[in-house]
This record gives C-alpha cells, sequence and structure tokens, in this order.
C-alpha cells in the first residue's frame, strides 16, 4: 500500500477511464452503462507492479452512433473459481477474447446524465449495467450498478467515479475511480467465487495517451497462499485513444 499512495501522491492530474482490464468500456474491471464518450477507439497495455509478470492488453472500438462497442483483449479472469483463487488468466500478449455492449438509452439533462446496456463480457457473462452521473460545479459523482451471469456463477457489481470539473460543471480531466464486485455459484447455495474492490487514479498525458494506477485486494479465497490477493495488488495501465484515420479531402484540380 505504501507504494499505491506514493505513486497516487505523484498522480497530481487525472483523467476519465476508457478501457477496463477486460477491454470494455467501464472503471478498472467492471463494465460501465455507457461506452467512451471522448475517443472512438482505444488499446491498453498493463501490467502488475508487484512482480506479476501477466501483462493485460485490450482493444475496443465504438459504432452505430456511440451505441455498440466491440473489445477485444488478452485477460478474462483474474478469479476463475474460488479453489483456483486469484490468478490472471490470460490467453497470451495479444487481445483475442471478444466482449461486446450496446447502449439501449441514454438521457442527458443540465444537471444529470444515464445510461444502461446489455452486454456479453469475461468474466461476468451476460450482464446489464446503469451508470448515472450528477453533473455539480468542482466535484461531479457518478455511480454504475450491474448483474451478470456465465450460467455456472454470478456477479454483482458496481462502481463510482469523482470527476474535478470547473465552476459550469464541465470535467476537467481528473477522475478518481473505484470499483466491486461480488461473484457466487448458480449451483452450490452460498458458494462465493469471487469478491474484490478496487481503487484507482488516471491522468491524460498528452491528447491521446491516458496513464493509470489502481490496487486490487480480494477477500480470501479457498486456493493455496500463493492463489491469494488479501494485502492487494497494483496495476499500471497506458491507453491510447484515437478517432481513427483521417483522409484529407482531395484539392479541387485547377483548369488551364
Amino acid at each position: 500500500m505504501k507504494r499505491l499512495f506514493a505513486t497516487l501522491s505523484l498522480a497530481v492530474v487525472a483523467a476519465n477511464a476508457e478501457t477496463s482490464v477486460y477491454g470494455a468500456t467501464g472503471l478498472q474491471f467492471v463494465p460501465s452503462g455507457d461506452v467512451a464518450e471522448e475517443r472512438r477507439f482505444g488499446f491498453s497495455l498493463g501490467g502488475s507492479m508487484d512482480g506479476d509478470p501477466s501483462w493485460h492488453t485490450a482493444l475496443r472500438g465504438t459504432w452505430l452512433d456511440d451505441r455498440l462497442e466491440v473489445a477485444l483483449s488478452n485477460t478474462w479472469a483474474f478469479v476463475e473459481n474460488d479453489s483456483n483463487g486469484f490468478r490472471a488468466r490470460t490467453t497470451s500478449a495479444f487481445p483475442v477474447v471478444p466482449s461486446l455492449k450496446y447502449v439501449l438509452d441514454r438521457d442527458e439533462s443540465t444537471w444529470q446524465a444515464w445510461s444502461y446496456a446489455v452486454g456479453f463480457s469475461m468474466p461476468y457473462g451476460a450482464y446489464g449495467a446503469v451508470t448515472w452521473r450528477l453533473k455539480l460545479p468542482v466535484l461531479s459523482p457518478s455511480f454504475t450498478a450491474g448483474m451478470g451471469t456465465p450460467i455456472k456463477t454470478f456477479h454483482v457489481f458496481g462502481g463510482a467515479k469523482l470527476d474535478l470539473c470547473d465552476l459550469d460543471g464541465n470535467r476537467l480531466p481528473v477522475s478518481i475511480l473505484s470499483d466491486a464486485a461480488y461473484g457466487g455459484s448458480t449451483r452450490t447455495l452460498g458458494e462465493s467465487a469471487e469478491a474484490f474492490w478496487s481503487l484507482g487514479v488516471s491522468t491524460d498525458v498528452g491528447r491521446n495517451l491516458t496513464f493509470r494506477v489502481f490496487h486490487r485486494r480480494d477477500r480470501g479465497y479457498a486456493a493455496p497462499d500463493h492463489r491469494q490477493n488479501r494485502d492487494g495488488k497494483s496495476h499500471l495501465q497506458l491507453s491510447w485513444n484515437f478517432d481513427g484515420v483521417k483522409i484529407a479531402p482531395k484539392s479541387p484540380e485547377t483548369k488551364p
């Protein structure tokens, strides 16, 4: 935790989260009820600060008037089941695990905004999520809640984000994020599968880059000691967000 707080103290300027570890736009780990707002495409690369050799990569893109998000990740779970415990499950260094999100509805007024979406993403399976934001000067909070199931297990998840804003309520490049989830078995009543919380902060680096640091702690699992995450692990993530390739229009030919 000392390393985490030292890193957070250096991250004075922060920005909105764009891509979660699992690919879909959201907080650190859980999806939200909307898609990325500022850029249509994104790529992220991250890893643990605590000696974990695994690397986490993700790609995302939005279509259909920013309602449909398609994403790929190389990480599909941190906790496969209770007996397996905490262990990053990755396919390779390349993002190949798919996730989808479709925003069913959204609305915005002068003082609030909300949206809700359905999708499919590992490890949450088919899920639904809703996000509500209160637009206030100086500080604007937003909240996300959702539930998903890949049939054998279920997850309930939620998160909060605090944006720093100007006196007119416009977002500044500063956010603090926290999310949590609890997973259980759909077959055995009372059997837990996963439970964690995380806290993070991110910062814009120039126009297209976002740097993020976050820390995750899990409850104890029915697994060996080296598969526990009670003390937590800290992660770094760098995202590149862009709007696609723009082709310059042809200049009109000059007539002789």
